[in-house]
């Protein structure tokens, strides 16, 4: 609930430093990392969507938040070992609309395609890559 309910006025002090927390942990070892990350993105979700419910958002504070999201995502994907349907799920469910349904501005989209050059540049030589990939566009 922290995540989804208070961090419009600590996003600052805490979207920054989420994926480097997200990295420390042992996720795909945890029994149950699915519900996990489950939980996990469904909270940026909800506090991204509180925060554009505000009048007083900023473009700085959406791209903070819509940062983080890609960096967890991406993170996630590339290097965790999560089941491959829970990252298609991610891809999918997560990432897909969050690119369709906002504005990004121009360091999110920078960040974005750092990401998926990433990807195109692996894709021939990674068969799970070439999926995320294909999954994306």
């Amino acid at each position: 609930p922290f995540l989804s309910s208070n961090f419009s006025r600590n996003k600052n002090n805490i979207f920054p430093f989420l994926m480097p927390f997200l990295s420390k942990l042992n996720v795909d070892k945890m029994t149950d990392s699915e519900k996990f990350l489950g939980r996990w993105f469904s909270s940026l979700t909800e506090g991204h969507t509180a925060l554009k419910n505000k009048r007083s958002i900023s473009t700085e504070s959406s791209d903070i938040v819509i940062q983080t999201t890609l960096e967890c995502i991406f993170y996630l994907v590339n290097k965790c070992e999560v089941s491959q349907s829970y990252k298609s799920t991610l891809i999918q469910d997560t990432l897909v609309p969050l690119v369709i349904d906002e504005r990004l501005s121009d360091g999110v989209r920078d960040c974005l395609g750092e990401y998926l050059w990433f990807w195109d540049r692996n894709s021939a030589s990674s068969a799970d890559v070439a999926k995320y990939n294909q999954l994306f566009w």
